[in-house]
């Protein structure tokens, strides 16, 4: 059985542009809430990830 690409569908360039200028707006309003760990908090706090 061959395989086939189900998705023939993509975006635009106005969907991307679009798409970007989200992610933009979405780092921007959360850059102040952010917070960055010095390395001896990491170590404190240890990782979360498993």
């Amino acid at each position: 059985m061959p395989f086939t690409n189900l998705n023939n569908t993509h975006l635009t360039g106005e969907e991307q542009a679009t798409i970007t200028e989200a992610i933009n707006t979405l780092r921007t309003l959360t850059q102040p809430i952010a917070v960055n760990l010095t390395p001896e908090e990491r170590q404190r706090y240890g990782s979360l990830t498993s």
